[in-house]
This record gives structure tokens, C-alpha cells and sequence, in this order.
């Protein structure tokens, strides 16, 4: 299985009020969720099937994914 990787960064922009300090932040696009890391559906999916296929305890998917089996 070769699994590929795509990065998506997302640089929300903020503002400052002048009159009272409120820093203010742009939303997220749609699917992106603020302040929080998103691996996306396939590596979602990946460990699910390794836990419910692969005998793989779902407190070591993390460590197993990470390990070089993805690359990441």
C-alpha cells in the first residue's frame, strides 16, 4: 500500500481593534477546523481498518502510523 500525503496550510489573518484591543480572526474555509490539526478522511480511514482489521490497538495507531509505515 503506498499512501501519499498532501499538506494544506491555512494562514487565518487577524485584525486589532484600534478603539478597544479585540483581535478578531478570520473563519476557517469549510471542512478546516480553527485551532486544531485535520489528518484528513484517508489517514482517518487507514486507522480505522487497522484497528478493526489489523489487530491493531487504537491506543498504538498513532505510534504505528508514525513509525515509517506512512513515511510521515
Amino acid at each position: 500500500m503506498q499512501v501519499v500525503r498532501t499538506v494544506t496550510e491555512w494562514a487565518l489573518q487577524g485584525r486589532c481593534c484600534p478603539s478597544c484591543g479585540t483581535a478578531t480572526f478570520a473563519e476557517p474555509p469549510p471542512g478546516a477546523h480553527a485551532g486544531s490539526v485535520s489528518y484528513g478522511p484517508v489517514l482517518n480511514a487507514a486507522a480505522v481498518v487497522l484497528t478493526a482489521y489489523g489487530n491493531v490497538p487504537a491506543c498504538s495507531n498513532p505510534d504505528w502510523i508514525s513509525s515509517g509505515v506512512t513515511g510521515l
